[in-house]
């Protein structure tokens, strides 16, 4: 059986004319859309409003989302954008210009006063302390404060609707409570 394989070339295709293809030409002008443009498109309302999110400086933990606007980001730009649940620094401006803000820096909310009581609830002192340090108008983001503003902004989320941190500083709509948050300390 071993005999019937050939070692040499088959002679069944060396009398086969290879065709030419005709040489790519590469036109004058952009032939497809941006790629930042195309990437957008490709994003789902979810992805949209994570990326949004995090712009807005609200972290948000979901390694799937990332993976796949990652992916997405690969196919249209050629890069990642985000890393360790983070949007790449190099490419925050050009991600600013493109994804959809929602009302300004976020849609405007206001809680009730049963609502922001049982959001007072759930805080442990220090979601207190670092609210009334905000509240007096101390900026805390260099001390790596991510997880903090996650656990508060989570509970803020289910108790009052919106974020209470954002960009390392209260939400003006939750300003007033935040301040007499002191008092009742």
């Amino acid at each position: 059986m071993h005999d019937k394989f050939i070692d040499g070339p088959s002679k069944d295709f060396e009398d086969t004319p290879v065709e030419e293809t005709p040489e790519m030409v590469e036109p004058d002008g952009p032939t497809s859309e941006d790629p930042w443009s195309a990437f957008v498109s490709s994003l789902t309302d979810d992805e949209k409003g994570h990326l949004s999110s995090i712009l807005r400086g609200s972290p948000k933990a979901d390694v799937r989302m990332d993976d796949s606007i990652n992916a997405k980001a690969m196919d249209s730009i050629g890069d990642t954008v985000m890393e360790a649940g983070s949007v790449i620094e190099d490419y925050r401006s050009e991600l600013e210009k493109v994804i959809p803000m929602e009302d300004g820096p976020m849609r405007r909310v206001t809680a009730t006063d049963s609502q922001y009581r049982m959001f007072e609830t759930t805080l442990t002192n220090p979601d207190r302390e670092y609210i009334i340090k905000l509240a007096s108008g101390k900026h805390m983001m260099g001390r790596k404060p991510e997880r903090r503003i996650l656990s508060i902004n989570c509970k803020a989320v289910l108790n009052i609707g919106s974020d209470l941190i954002i960009n390392g500083k209260i939400v003006p709509e939750h300003l007033k409570w935040a301040k007499t948050l002191k008092d009742r300390n």
